[in-house]
């Protein structure tokens, strides 16, 4: 479990490294990139491209690429979109491949040897059988009354694939990111302090909980949106307000406090407005979407500000 340069790679998410102005995220059923102007960090140029079904399937567990070839020739013919581009990339691992923990502590050693053993430590309690090349990265939350720790898991093996593809592309991977924190990122220069952020995608929805600007809760859900019946999309809509629900009470149970706003990404290239409008029918309270501000987007229609919210989130 120790340290290695992949641990590193990761880490340096969360320890906020200057960022580099070249991003991507891959997903399942996309991918997409931004290039940023030097000082006004705005978007200069970007892509989203569809990728086939089945080219990445994203899993903790099991090998992500299944088609190497294709995924690299796409993601070259995006990155060739991209304008003045840095070699020094950014990229937003899919949500599915890693695994993201909680933590709550009184307090936490001052040496950091000492705190990714005890933080390891909580994280088997939960996962018993973490595997052997597991990577640990974690941030340190200072909460009112305790110590929160947002931690990120993944397998050496599984980030190597990502590593590889862009490594013959010529670019360098130094930073590796978690879509969902991403957005988190980008609400809190909002000044939004208690929310629950929904992130769906293809292949699953992800759902944080922020507690006085801070991450409280974090839920994972695998969950598919083939089809385009609409009591599928109804079903679908379902599901996901009643994490949304459960995940309110228990804030409120737990946190003593009332979650004042929802916001949600929707990661997913088509169904997007018949999702948000059925999910808006079955929830009290307002929903609202997670886009890119005005300032960092000004080129970016909607659609285009939606997919690119967590690049934008993160470096932007």
């Amino acid at each position: 479990m120790k340290g290695g340069r992949l641990t590193e790679v990761v880490k340096e998410f969360f320890t906020r490294q200057p960022l580099p102005l070249t991003a991507f995220q891959l997903s399942a059923r996309y991918l997409c990139g931004i290039h940023l102007t030097p000082k006004e960090k705005k978007v200069s140029s970007h892509f989203i491209l569809p990728l086939e079904e089945g080219v990445i399937e994203p899993s903790f567990y099991k090998k992500n690429i299944n088609d190497p070839a294709l995924l690299e020739k796409t993601l070259n013919a995006g990155a060739a979109k991209l304008t003045n581009s840095s070699r020094k990339v950014l990229f937003l691992l899919p949500e599915l491949s890693q695994k993201i923990f909680v933590l709550s502590f009184d307090a936490l050693p001052t040496s950091q040897e000492e705190q990714e053993e005890l933080i390891l430590y909580r994280v088997k309690k939960q996962m018993p059988l973490l595997p052997s090349d597991s990577r640990l990265a974690y941030e340190i939350q200072a909460a009112e009354d305790k110590c929160r720790v947002v931690a990120s898991v993944v397998k050496a093996a599984v980030v190597q694939e990502y590593e590889e593809v862009f490594h013959r592309l010529k670019f360098k991977v130094a930073v590796t990111g978690v879509p969902s924190v991403s957005l988190a990122n980008l609400l809190g220069r909002n000044k939004e302090r208690d929310y629950i952020l929904i992130d769906v995608e293809q292949g699953a929805f992800s759902l944080l909980a922020v507690v006085r600007g801070e991450i409280a809760l974090y839920r994972q859900k695998p969950y598919g949106f083939e089809g385009s019946a609409e009591g599928g999309l109804t079903a679908k809509a379902t599901n996901i307000v009643q994490e949304i629900t459960n995940t309110a009470h228990f804030i409120e149970d737990n946190e003593n406090i009332k979650i004042a706003s929802l916001w949600i990404r929707l990661g997913i290239l088509s169904q997007e407005n018949g999702l948000f409008e059925s999910l808006q029918e079955k929830l009290d309270s307002s929903l609202q979407r997670i886009e890119a501000s005005p300032a960092q987007g000004a080129k970016l229609n909607p659609g285009e500000k939606r997919i690119l919210s967590p690049l934008l989130g993160q470096i932007g």
